[in-house]
C-alpha cells in the first residue's frame, strides 16, 4: 500500500530504486525521501505519536530535496522523538514567521496568491485546520490576504518578510553547539572561539554561561538571540543535534563542522560541512567561510 508511514497519505508515491533495498518516496506531505526497505515495513505507529510523526514529516519536507536526498534507516526510526524536539519549542509566531517566508520565497509574481493547500508539515503545524488558522491571523493583522487556497502577501507582509529574512542581521552573538567534555575543548579555545572574534562576533558556549534557569531554556534563548550557530560534530553528542536542528528551523544560519573521518548522522550529512584535519585548519575554513557567507 503507498501510504507514508509518517503522515499516512495514501497518495504517497514508492518506487523500489533498481536491485538496491532502497525505496524512493514522493508524498504530497512530506516531500520526497529514501527509506530502506526494512525501516518502511517497521510499523512506528504504537511507538511514536502523531504529533511526533507529523513533526518528523515537516523535517523530512524541510530538509530533503531532490538534490540533496534525506534516507531513512531503521536506526532513524528510534531516534524520532530526538529529532523533532527542537520543534516543539517553536512559538506561535516564530510559526507565522515562517509562513510568511515561504509565501514570499514562492511567489512568482507579486499579487499572485501561493496555493497553500499540503504544506503545513513545513511550518511544524498539525493539520491545514492549524495552518489556516494562522493564515486568519496574518488577514487581520492586514499582512496579506486569502484568496481562493491560496494566500497574497501585502505591502505589511512583504516589508515583515525583508525584517525576519536575516534573523538577528545585527547581534554579533554567535551560538556554537559542540560537545562538551573536556577533552574537545582545544576545539573551541584554538579553533572557534579565535575565528569567530577575528570576524567580530563573540561566541556563547552555553556551559560557560551563569544562569538559574533550565539548560534547555537557556539554550532556546542564546540561540534565539545569536547571528548564526556553529556546530561542530566531533565526538558526535546528541545535543549538537538538537540545537543545530532548532537554529535551522528557525532559519538562522547554521555552519556545519566536523574532524575529518567523523561518521556523520543521517540527518545532517547533506549540508555543507567544513571537514577540518587540525585546529589550525579549522580555524582558517571557518574565518573563511564566516567572511564568505555571513554579511
Amino acid at each position: 500500500m503507498n501510504k507514508c508511514k509518517f503522515c499516512d497519505d495514501t497518495r504517497a508515491e514508492k518506487t523500489n530504486l533498481g536491485d538496491t533495498s532502497t525505496i524512493r518516496v514522493r508524498c504530497p506531505l512530506c516531500g520526497i525521501y529514501d527509506i530502506t526497505d526494512t525501516a518502511d515495513a517497521i510499523d512506528i505507529s504504537g511507538d511514536t505519536s502523531s504529533e511526533d510523526r507529523i513533526l518528523f514529516s515537516g523535517y523530512i519536507r524541510n530538509n530533503s530535496t531532490e538534490k540533496h536526498l534525506i534516507k531513512l534507516g531503521s536506526d532513524t526510526l528510534k531516534k524520532i522523538r530526538d529529532i523533532v524536539s527542537p520543534y516543539k519549542k517553536f512559538t506561535v509566531d516564530e510559526k507565522i514567521d515562517l509562513i510568511i517566508r515561504y509565501v514570499a520565497e514562492n511567489t512568482k509574481n507579486i499579487g499572485n496568491p501561493v496555493v497553500m493547500h499540503n504544506v503545513y508539515p513545513r511550518f511544524y503545524l498539525k493539520n491545514d485546520g492549524e495552518l489556516f488558522t494562522l493564515i486568519d491571523w496574518l488577514e487581520k493583522m492586514d499582512l496579506g490576504k486569502r484568496q481562493g487556497g491560496g494566500f497574497i502577501l501585502g505591502a505589511k507582509g512583504w516589508q515583515k518578510y525583508e525584517k525576519t529574512k536575516e534573523i538577528n542581521a545585527k547581534s554579533t552573538k554567535v551560538f556554537v553547539a559542540m560537545n562538551f567534555d573536556s577533552r574537545f575543548d582545544y576545539i573551541f579555545t584554538d579553533g572557534i572561539a579565535p575565528a569567530c572574534t577575528e570576524c567580530g562576533f563573540s561566541v556563547v558556549r552555553v556551559d560557560l554561561v551563569e544562569h538559574n534557569e533550565k539548560i534547555c531554556d537557556r539554550i532556546i534563548a542564546e540561540i534565539r538571540g545569536s547571528r548564526f550557530v556553529v556546530a561542530d560534530f566531533t565526538g558526535q553528542k546528541h545535543g549538537v543535534y538538537f540545537e543545530s536542528g532548532y537554529a535551522h528551523g528557525l532559519g538562522l544560519p547554521v555552519i556545519w563542522t566536523s574532524q575529518k573521518g567523523e561518521e556523520l548522522h543521517f540527518d545532517t550529512r547533506q549540508y555543507n560541512h567544513i571537514f577540518w584535519e587540525s585546529v589550525g585548519d579549522l580555524k582558517e575554513k571557518l574565518s573563511n567561510r564566516i567572511k564568505a557567507t555571513i554579511k
